[in-house]
């Protein structure tokens, strides 16, 4: 709204409220009561000596249009309907632009790459899926936003959503039939999308359920939660952005739960605990060590919950077979002939 605008609009509500006809019908305007109701010190007129002076029309209407936008509007307002004066409302929605509030949107602009956020988006449906990927960036270090898990009863939604999504670096849009027909997401998603448009921040969408991107969203390749290793591309992509250590990190809280596993075979106490060890370590076995290969042989010749439950044979057998070279010969056999027997 331009300086133009406001001269003009201070113009109308001073003609008008300095019209010889308004006061020919005997209307008086009580400005000291709206110094009181409204605390206008300073703007409509002054004290002195316990007697009120208030200041010329044009004058207040400037002081007013200078001092409090919003104050004004409430002011005037107040007139149009207390004296029936329906033109000074036209006149306010004539320049109604001049009293929207635009808040300035403040983006984080610098990334630590060593304290990264996060803000997943999601529908309560996809809750289980959003968790999952809150867990795993924060096994490595992510600062990850869900409603579901960081939002108290007492907190004031929008303004937290509002405040997370403008300090994210990282933004998950979880994509499904439910999100899609969801107004929150559309909205968080819009924001989203406009602080990544300005360079700001990294957005993923990522399909639960095999929805496809739609609408602006198009431009962007999807990931599938059905692909096996959708958590690490990210990751690796993240890296990629902000030079930060995300895999590196995933890498070693997956050793060090593997190294857990792997002592925990040596102590399990069921054959179905032990069929759980050995399939989780088999699932994650493709760089494991000789000093590990070495003590899943050991518990499995030790342990007879392992090589005395026929349910455990497939998954140390696979285990073997993938790593048959990293196994001293006689020791392999030896399991081997132990576990098939």
């Amino acid at each position: 709204m331009s300086s133009k605008d406001i001269t003009r609009l201070s113009g109308k509500v001073s003609s008008v409220l300095d019209d010889d006809d308004l006061w020919n019908l005997e209307i008086s305007i009580d400005w000291e009561a709206l110094y009181e109701i409204y605390k206008l010190d300073g703007i409509v007129g002054h004290y002195d000596n316990g007697y009120f002076n208030r200041y010329e029309v044009d004058v207040i209407v400037r002081n007013l249009l200078k001092k409090d936008l919003s104050l004004f509007k409430t002011v005037i307002t107040y007139i149009s309907n207390r004296y029936d004066l329906p033109i000074l409302e036209e006149y306010l929605n004539e320049y109604s632009e001049l009293f929207e509030v635009k808040k300035r949107i403040d983006f984080k602009n610098n990334t630590d790459k060593n304290n990264l956020k996060m803000f997943i988006s999601f529908s309560n449906k996809d809750g289980e899926e959003a968790e999952k990927i809150q867990k795993f960036f924060k096994t490595c270090g992510v600062d990850c936003f869900l409603s579901k898990t960081n939002m108290e009863i007492s907190d004031e939604y929008k303004n937290k959503i509002y405040q997370n999504i403008l300090d994210a670096d990282i933004f998950i849009y979880l994509l499904s039939k439910e999100s899609k027909s969801s107004d929150w997401c559309d909205q968080e998603m819009g924001m989203a999308f406009m602080k990544y448009k300005f360079e700001k921040s990294m957005l993923f969408v990522v399909s639960n359920d095999g929805t496809i991107p739609y609408g602006f969203l198009s431009s962007f390749h999807a990931g599938f939660t059905y692909e096996a290793n959708y958590l690490t591309e990210i990751a690796r992509k993240i890296d990629e952005k902000f030079d930060s250590s995300l895999i590196d990190s995933i890498n070693q809280y997956q050793n060090d739960s593997l190294n857990l596993k792997i002592k925990e075979l040596f102590t399990v106490k069921s054959f179905n605990g032990a069929r759980d060890l050995l399939v989780y370590i088999n699932h994650n076995a493709e760089n494991l060590n000789e000093k590990q290969l070495e003590m899943i042989c050991n518990a499995s010749l030790s342990n007879n919950q392992i090589y005395g439950a026929f349910i455990c044979q497939e998954p140390v057998n696979q285990i073997l077979s993938k790593h048959k070279d990293k196994i001293d010969d006689e020791l392999y056999q030896e399991v081997f002939k132990k576990i098939n027997h």
